[in-house]
């Protein structure tokens, strides 16, 4: 059941919640080791990055209404190399999708489960995922709208517990290192912030196209204010040296915050929020995967 319509907050909704998802894991340190005590700037500038995916995006399809992304493809660059390049990222599309369940399923095992075979969690994953794409768009949509305000108060609950601890004297002075730094964190985010283009595989299944701007915008706003925000509680809690050496600074957070020491170890309270996350990437990843080999190969529903 590849056909459906999404409104706008549904949508708005699911991109922030696919590039948060996995934005929490490894950006925090790998653009701390760049932008040092600037990388909370880093996570804006990226996200201001994201604009620039978006508008390749949504002009192509106010240019070319009623055509999906591969048919514009074909439009552009003629039928041959249209077909050969909406193969190729379909392709991309799949190995990409492959990167993602993997990713999360290495750190279920690594952290949580050394004993639990990775395939285990990569089987669970994409086959939650595959459940949802038989059920529609419409489902992963839903799901995302479920859980977004109670994923964003769950985040933001998080970081509330450690404010006591913080020293925010760590993130200052803004820009001691100069703004190349910055650049080079910026940079490194913009591999998250640019899947805000994935909006023109979804851009057939919006029931109001006009309003993709919004979508796009309203997303990257999102996810750059919550990451931004969790740059500043990581740095300014652990300082920015510790951060850019651990593997998953939001984890090791988690493990040592607490209130007044009877609410500890609260690391089992995030894992859900990650998994849902996750959960809604592969399955939206699945969706326009299929949805592209579908009007590629010209299948048709039953």
């Amino acid at each position: 059941m590849l056909e459906g319509k999404i409104n706008t907050w549904q949508a708005t909704a699911l991109f922030t919640s696919i590039i948060t998802s996995t934005a929490v894991f490894f950006p925090p340190s790998f653009i701390a080791q760049q932008a040092g005590r600037d990388a909370w700037l880093a996570f804006l500038l990226g996200s201001a990055y994201g604009l620039l995916a978006l508008a390749l995006t949504v002009p192509l399809h106010t240019r070319y209404p009623g055509r999906n992304f591969f048919q514009i493809g074909e439009v552009l660059l003629g039928q041959l190399l249209g077909k050969l390049f909406a193969l190729a990222y379909v392709f991309f599309l799949i190995v990409f999708t492959c990167i993602v369940v993997r990713e999360f399923a290495g750190f279920l095992a690594t952290t949580f489960m050394p004993r639990t075979p990775v395939e285990f969690f990569s089987a669970v994953i994409v086959a939650m995922g595959l459940y949802a794409v038989y059920h529609g768009v419409e489902v992963i949509a839903r799901v995302s709208e479920l859980t977004f305000f109670i994923v964003v108060f769950a985040f933001l609950f998080l970081f509330a517990m450690g404010i006591k601890e913080l020293d925010l004297s760590v993130v200052l002075p803004i820009l001691n290192s100069g703004l190349a730094p910055v650049l080079k964190g910026s940079a490194i985010y913009f591999v998250w912030s640019g899947q805000i283009f994935f909006l023109s595989l979804l851009f057939p299944s919006l029931n109001r196209p006009a309003q993709a701007w919004k979508v796009g915008v309203l997303s990257l706003a999102a996810t750059a204010f919550l990451l931004a925000i969790g740059a500043i509680f990581l740095e300014s809690f652990f300082g920015y040296q510790f951060t850019a050496r651990a593997f998953f600074p939001a984890l090791s957070y988690a493990r040592v915050v607490g209130i007044a020491g009877f609410l500890e170890r609260i690391e089992v309270l995030v894992i859900p929020i990650w998994v849902t996350g996750i959960y809604l990437k592969t399955a939206f990843l699945i969706f326009v995967s299929a949805k592209a080999l579908k009007d590629q190969f010209g299948v048709t529903e039953e």
